[in-house]
């Protein structure tokens, strides 16, 4: 199969945009063709859209311009279209999808309809681990728990389920601020936050002006703010922050009007809800819809330690909780809870109704 040939080619869409169309293989030896578009006619102003969806493959020095082209502070003035699978990797493989502003098509590029969605996607799944943390901090408190508490590290990567252990006196000092996290070792992002305190095992990470900390003051479970947003009249839908404080709202009252007596049933329905919304953050964001999608999901036994991920098709988990009384579980729990087994995956097993209670 002969290879598409090469071209990068610039054009002004009007005095405040200029578009570069990649089509082919942008590496090594044709990234020089690329970055004499990317420079041609650049304007002190304005704003550079550029098209990859034609692009069939692209290497750390076709990145490396990209990052090199992009001004920090101003997300508008470089925009990234791009669909293909393997283009779309090499963005998650090297983080960059973090960092650069990705959109599926060009219009959403040039209309704003996805200018800060991965941004916005990090905003939401931190406010959704504070959530989970706060449920499980109550939980230690509740039975009782000595020492240091273990959470989940708040960072804005969905598929990030590393475990932390805090005192309890250092996690109240992390929620005196609506817009301070507590992440693992070196999972802060520099472009949304600031590192304000760390220690060997952990960092406290601060968001920056803007939607990030928006969105981390509007679902803050301690605010006044937040609690007035908790009521059951509050409606669905409406704009982005309204939307992701109103989801996590659910997960917080699910703890006030549903308090079941043992441990073990209260965490494995706490990691269920957890799931369930990252799973929903997934299919919201997800730039390529045709592509099959993953996630990776914390095991839902309910055991206190427990906080195994499981990495699986979205499809299969979406599957799985289409099923009422169906758990995800790490294959690593099947000796103990091998009388509740209803099926095995490559990773996972599925308990049927409820795991067995705690001992």
């Amino acid at each position: 199969m002969q290879a598409t040939e090469f071209q990068a080619s610039s054009e002004y869409l009007n005095d405040e945009t200029r578009i570069v169309r990649v089509r082919g293989e942008l590496d090594l030896y044709t990234a020089p063709e690329f970055e004499r578009a990317l420079e041609q006619n650049r304007a002190a102003d304005g704003r550079v859209v550029v098209d990859l969806r034609e692009c069939t493959f692209i290497d750390s020095t076709g990145l490396g311009i990209l990052v090199k082209a992009d001004r920090r502070g101003d997300p508008d003035a470089l925009l990234i279209v791009a669909s293909g699978v393997e283009v779309l990797r090499a963005f998650k493989v090297s983080g960059l999808d973090r960092r650069l502003v990705l959109h599926p098509t060009l219009e959403s590029a040039l209309n704003g309809g996805a200018i800060t969605g991965w941004r916005d996607m990090e905003a939401r799944t931190q406010a959704l681990f504070r959530v989970v943390n706060e449920e499980i901090e109550c939980l230690d408190k509740d039975f009782g728990a000595d020492g240091r508490d273990r959470l989940i590290c708040e960072c804005g990567n969905p598929d990030c389920t590393q475990p932390i252990e805090l005192t309890r006196g250092e996690y109240e000092h992390v929620r005196e601020y609506a817009n301070h996290f507590v992440v693992a070792l070196n999972h802060e992002n520099p472009e949304t936050e600031s590192i304000v305190e760390q220690n060997e095992r952990f960092a406290v990470v601060e968001t920056y002006a803007g939607a990030p900390s928006q969105i981390a003051r509007e679902t803050d479970p301690r605010s006044q703010h937040h609690l007035r947003r908790t009521q059951p009249a509050a409606a669905e839908g409406g704009d982005l922050s309204d939307r992701s404080a109103s989801s996590v709202d659910r997960l917080a009252l699910d703890r006030r009007h549903e308090r079941k007596p043992l441990e073990r049933d209260r965490r494995r329905t706490l990691y269920r809800q957890l799931n369930t919304q990252q799973a929903a953050l997934c299919r919201e964001f997800a730039l390529d819809h045709e592509r099959e999608l993953s996630i990776k999901v914390v095991c839902e036994c309910g055991l206190a330690d427990c906080m195994t991920p499981i990495e699986m098709p979205l499809s299969e988990f979406e599957a799985v909780r289409a099923v009422p009384g169906w758990w995800v579980v790490s294959s690593a729990h099947g000796d103990e809870l091998a009388g509740s087994i209803a099926g095995r995956r490559d990773g996972y097993a599925l308990l049927k109704d409820a795991p067995p209670r705690g001992r």
